[in-house]
């Protein structure tokens, strides 16, 4: 099994609580906090090795400054199949997923990840070619999210979600000239499809679509980032379903 480094505080105290996470071994600054303490001693009680060094040098393990004084040596996060994801839901006809159309900024795939999660949003969907790919960035601008949620990865997006149509769920697409989230009818299971930042969703994509929904501006500004949109959006499904 392969092995990736993570790192910042919520991202690694998540992972430890993750089952389908083996964690390896913890790597953590000198300069300790109470938060890293916390970590510290949960990797203690674990059993998992303990690594200490100087900032600077972990700033190069992790590739990055931005590591909190904290990182994990772990195993890749569990990808999970459709049929899997499914069969783990306790409520699937209440199911709410996102999916990923050629999102290629890390900081975006993250965002989405996180706020999918705070809002109740139980997996994703990303494509292995056409997208940023959970990495050390997405984790950690997640804050830990990705532990949460099932990251299912794709070999053809349009393809699985026929799959889920098949399997009950309703794909709807975001597009500024699309239905307002606010106005629209939705059912469920289903699947929200966030498109490239710029570009939008691809046209077959657009086409698999049971209904392309769009959120009302205060002006004409060019449009939303798809992350703010994608949360937005996903707030106003929760609160359809929660009616």
């Amino acid at each position: 099994m392969s092995r990736e480094i993570i790192y910042g505080i919520n991202c690694v105290s998540e992972a430890l609580k993750n089952s389908n996470r083996q964690i390896y071994r913890i790597l953590s600054s000198k300069e300790s906090s109470e938060r890293i303490s916390s970590i510290l001693k949960t990797a203690s009680a674990s059993k998992i090795r303990i690594d200490f060094y100087d900032r600077k040098t972990l700033d190069k393990i992790c590739s990055s400054p931005h590591h909190q004084g904290i990182a994990a040596e772990a195993s890749e996060i569990k990808k999970w199949e459709i049929f899997e994801a499914i069969a783990a839901e306790k409520e699937p006809k209440r199911a709410m997923w996102l999916a990923a159309d050629s999102i290629t900024d890390p900081a975006n795939l993250g965002s989405m990840i996180r706020s999918a999660v705070c809002l109740g949003f139980s997996a994703i969907m990303i494509a292995k070619n056409r997208s940023a790919g959970i990495n050390a960035t997405v984790a950690k601008v997640s804050s830990g999210a990705i532990e949460r949620i099932r990251i299912i990865e794709v070999s053809n997006l349009n393809s699985s979600l026929l799959e889920l149509k098949e399997k009950g769920f309703w794909i709807y697409g975001a597009d500024v000239n699309g239905e307002e989230i606010s106005k629209a009818d939705l059912a469920f299971p289903l699947v929200l499809v966030i498109g490239a930042e710029g570009e939008g969703l691809r046209l077959k994509t657009s086409q698999h679509c049971d209904k392309i929904l769009s959120i009302k501006q205060g002006s004409d500004f060019d449009s939303l980032n798809a992350a703010v949109a994608a949360a937005i959006l996903m707030h106003s499904i929760s609160l359809k379903i929660n009616k």
